[in-house]
């Protein structure tokens, strides 16, 4: 095959290694600024719904987001957010299209321009340019024409004083009045009053959205010629679509537009980037995994990647950090770990048939307020609890590899899940007929399940299951890792864990997640890294997470200290337990869990 174009390109040009042979997290779009950004930038921030998280993020972390009309400081910070402040950098509320931002950027230059519109509504006179602004309305026109102009003079303080401008597009789709007026939502929808004659829908095509963002941009820089611009797309589907299209050909066409304006215009200008957010949500690779289950609001899981990707590009510090992460987390992959998770299964059995009891509750007043759902060190909880005559139903259902390959189903509505190994149903349907069906789950939440469904970071090896992952993907370079492959290895193992952790949530219980004792002595910086990509994930099915390496750390003392025994061998006398903490452990967990969630059980046996 004679060279082409094609043949000296690198592996993220072609779809197949860039794309199809990764897992989701895997997939780095290598985006680099044209120019400089980092903890010294002067960042604005404005747009859409999804600009909001950009500038929240970039708070966060320490970057130099603008804040050029902050809260009084009389208003409480529980309303700064309803009063719009602190969501952009200056608070014109969201700004969906490029036009109302050109009008925007017009009538800051020259506020002679701005409309006088004003609606009325029992008295009160609201903003048609900004109508969720202020709940209570301004008593008069001129009052409201007053609080725009502290917001227009804001615009200009915070442009001079930028360096970078992000914008990020929502919609093609606007309402507009019969001079041409740009509203940010359809008037009648939350404020004023539609008429038919007065008010006109107009679907933006890409070359009006050009035009736009240009004459914004031109605009800015006669303010201040230094400013450089940041361009994304808002992966959130349109709300409702009045171009009588189906609402997705509808979103369809307007990402389109919007996606290829932004990338027209960041070829064109020198001062002006592009940024894939849309790309690292909502295309296909992706597989709406970064979505709400309504399938439009981003997941704070989303946000993450899609931040992760930017700090990694544009700031040294966040590299570093990154590389730090991974000479942390390198793999040391073992010869053999069928024997050790052979032998861990077998040990986990043992622990289970060990602490595991048949308990009745015949009286609803004597029911604990204590689930315990997991494998065997929820096993040895349990038996610490016991010790110390704590009430509590269930125990260790399933040992942990079983909960590792997910053997179970999430179908079942009569017992949440249905387990494929029969000994680990059986005792799970005792605790559903003994205790959950005669628990009152609708009582204000005051039934606490304990449970490390999806921890299994011991059991089988990691460092073994990590090595044949990255083998897999990377070939004989298996110590080749990021956080964003850690992301990629849990997510793909915790699919059906998570979504039962959420199940249970949904049925009215306070979950308490925990992880599995921090006792590796081998690759402690990747169990620490999957411990907390863990955290993350599961904090975000709504329930409590107990993350016991940070807890150890907060106390002072060593993991090392809460080891068994060399000699508590367990059943193989080759094999010492290294798997799971001493008595005094899980005594400790258990107290600390009790004390941090205020759990105070029902009943004591004596």
């Amino acid at each position: 095959m004679s060279d082409n174009p094609y043949t000296s390109l690198p592996s993220d040009a072609f779809w197949r290694t860039a794309v199809a042979e990764l897992e989701p997290l895997q997939i780095d779009l290598r985006w680099r600024p044209k120019s400089r950004i980092d903890r010294s930038t002067g960042i604005i921030t404005v747009g859409s719904c999804f600009a909001q998280h950009i500038g929240k993020a970039l708070k966060d972390n320490g970057f130099g987001w603008i804040d050029s009309e902050p809260a009084p400081a009389a208003l409480p910070a529980t309303d700064h957010a309803q009063h719009n402040y602190g969501v952009f950098s200056f608070r014109t509320g969201n700004v969906y299209t490029a036009a109302l931002l050109c009008q925007w950027g017009s009538w800051a230059v020259d506020p002679d321009k701005q409309s006088s519109e004003c609606w009325n509504d029992d008295g009160r006179c609201f903003d048609p340019f900004r109508p969720s602004l202020n709940v209570e309305g301004f008593a008069s026109p001129d009052e409201m024409l007053a609080a725009r102009g502290v917001t227009l003079r804001a615009i200009v303080d915070s442009v001079r004083a930028a360096d970078l401008f992000v914008f990020t597009l929502g919609l093609t789709e606007a309402w507009r009045n019969t001079d041409g007026r740009v509203y940010p939502m359809c008037p009648g929808t939350v404020r004023g009053t539609f008429s038919p004659e007065a008010h006109r829908f107009h679907n933006y095509d890409e070359s009006e959205v050009r035009r736009d963002l240009a004459a914004t941009f031109d605009a800015l820089l006669a303010l201040n010629p230094r400013l450089r611009f940041l361009i994304t797309v808002s992966p959130v589907p349109l709300t409702a679509t009045a171009s009588g299209q189906h609402v997705l050909a509808a979103t369809t066409y307007s990402k389109s537009v919007l996606r290829s304006a932004a990338g027209q215009l960041a070829q064109s200008r020198a001062d002006t980037d592009y940024f894939p957010s849309y790309e690292l949500i909502a295309s296909s690779p992706f597989k709406a995994m970064f979505y709400e289950p309504n399938l439009r609001s981003v997941s704070p899981a989303g946000v993450a990647f899609v931040m992760r990707q930017f700090f990694g590009a544009v700031d040294d510090d966040a590299r570093v950090a990154a590389s730090t992460f991974a000479s942390g987390c390198a793999v040391q992959p073992r010869a053999s770990t069928t024997a050790a998770v052979v032998v861990a299964k077998d040990l986990c059995d043992e622990i289970i048939l060990e602490t595991w009891s048949h308990r009745t509750f015949d009286e609803p007043a004597s029911l604990p307020n204590v689930l315990l759902l997991g494998d065997s060190h929820v096993g040895k909880l349990a038996a610490a609890l016991d010790t110390q005559g704590v009430q509590y139903a269930g125990g260790a259902v399933m040992d942990s590899s079983d909960w590792f390959e997910a053997r179970f189903d999430l179908r079942s509505d009569r017992f949440v899940f249905d387990a494929s190994v029969p000994e680990a149903q059986a005792r799970w349907n005792e605790v559903c007929t003994g205790y959950l069906a005669k628990l009152d789950l609708a009582a204000a939440r005051t039934t606490f399940c304990i449970t490390n469904v999806g921890s299994n970071t011991i059991t089988p090896s990691v460092s073994g299951l990590m090595a044949e992952y990255l083998k897999a993907i990377y070939g004989n370079v298996v110590n080749r890792i990021d956080v964003n492959v850690v992301w990629a290895y849990v997510q793909r193992f915790r699919v059906k864990q998570l979504m039962l952790v959420r199940k249970l949530v949904d049925l009215g219980l306070q979950v308490v997640w925990v992880t599995d004792p921090p006792l590796q002595t081998k690759n402690s910086g990747l169990h620490r890294l999957i411990d907390d990509v863990l955290e993350e994930l599961f904090a975000q099915t709504g329930c409590h997470v107990m993350n016991a390496r940070k807890w150890l750390a907060e106390t002072g003392e060593s993991p090392s200290t809460f080891q068994r025994p060399e000699m508590d061998i367990g059943i193989d006398p080759n094999f010492a337990d290294h798997h799971h903490g001493s008595d005094e452990y899980y005594r400790r967990l258990g107290e600390e869990i009790f004390r941090r969630y205020a759990i105070e059980p029902r009943s004591f046996r004596r």
